[in-house]
C-alpha cells in the first residue's frame, strides 16, 4: 500500500511541475505581446523590419515559440490606424506525449510614426 502511495505520488508531482511549467511559458506571451505592440507602434505598422525584428526576438528569447500573422498589409500605416494582429505560440506540456499546444495571441497597436 505504501509503495503504491509513493508511485501516485510521485506521478502528481510530475503532472503539477509540468502544468507549473506549461503556465510560466503561456505567462511568457504577455512579454512577447508587449514587445510586438511596441514594434508596430515604433515601426508605424506591421512592416517588414517590424516584422524582421519580432521574429528575431522570438528566435532569441524564446526560442521561436512565436509565430505572428496578420491579415492587413505590411506596410506603414498612418498616424493613429490600428494594426490587429494575432501570433500563435507553440508549447509543449512537459512530461506527456501530446502534440504542441497552439494557442492564439490576439492583439492590437496603434501606429505612433507620423
Amino acid at each position: 500500500m505504501a509503495t503504491g502511495k509513493m508511485y501516485i505520488s510521485m506521478i502528481l508531482i510530475a503532472l503539477i511541475i509540468g502544468l507549473a511549467i506549461f503556465m510560466y511559458e503561456v505567462n511568457q506571451s504577455n512579454n512577447y505581446k508587449q514587445y510586438v505592440n511596441y514594434q508596430i507602434e515604433r515601426h508605424g505598422g506591421l512592416t517588414a523590419a517590424a516584422i524582421e525584428d519580432i521574429n528575431h526576438y522570438s528566435e532569441s528569447n524564446f526560442n521561436g515559440n512565436f509565430i505572428i500573422d496578420s491579415s492587413q498589409a505590411t506596410a506603414k500605416e498612418p498616424y493613429g490606424t490600428v494594426i490587429d494582429y494575432t501570433a500563435y505560440a507553440n508549447f509543449k506540456i512537459l512530461f506527456l506525449e501530446f502534440d504542441n499546444v497552439q494557442v492564439p495571441i490576439r492583439g492590437s497597436a496603434i501606429s505612433l510614426v507620423r
